[in-house]
C-alpha cells in the first residue's frame, strides 16, 4: 500500500542508503534494500572477496558515490586514489653449476617472464569489473 511504501522509505532514509553504502551483515537471500535504475551491486561473495573499506575507498571523490560515467582524462586516471596494484613475481634460477654466472639468456628469460606476468596482470585488470577497468571510478 501507499503508506506502507511511505514508512520503508523514511526507514530507508535514516540508514542512508540514497548516499550509497553497505547495507550490513546477513544471509545471501535476505533482503536489505532497493536498488534504483543507474546503481550497480555486487553479490556478498564479490563484497566479502574485495572488502567493505576497498569499495569505499572506490567512491572516495565522490561526493554521493554512484554513478559516474567515463574513464576520466589520463590525468585523472594516474591519480585514481584507493586502488592498489600489487605485482609479485616468482622467479626460480636454478644452476647447473657450470659456471655460477648469469648470461644473457637467463637474464632475458627473466626479463621475459616478468614482463609476460606484468601484461598478464594488467590485461586481467582492465576487464570489467577490474580495478583498472574504469567502471569504478
Amino acid at each position: 500500500s501507499a503508506s506502507s511504501g511511505t514508512a520503508i522509505e523514511a526507514a530507508a532514509a535514516n540508514f542512508h542508503f540514497a548516499t550509497g553504502g553497505f547495507t550490513g551483515t546477513g544471509g545471501k537471500y535476505e533482503p536489505a534494500g532497493i536498488v534504483h535504475r543507474g546503481e550497480f551491486v555486487f553479490t556478498k561473495e564479490a563484497t566479502s572477496r574485495i572488502g567493505v573499506g576497498n569499495l569505499y575507498r572506490l567512491m572516495r571523490g565522490y561526493a554521493e558515490g554512484g554513478y559516474v560515467g567515463g574513464a576520466g582524462s589520463p590525468a585523472q586516471m594516474r591519480r585514481a586514489e584507493g586502488i592498489n596494484f600489487n605485482q609479485n613475481n616468482h622467479v626460480v634460477i636454478q644452476n647447473d653449476g657450470t659456471n655460477g654466472q648469469a648470461g644473457p639468456q637467463l637474464m632475458k628469460a627473466v626479463y621475459d617472464m616478468a614482463r609476460k606476468g606484468a601484461q598478464d596482470e594488467l590485461r586481467l585488470q582492465l576487464r570489467d569489473g577490474g580495478m583498472l577497468s574504469g567502471s569504478g571510478r
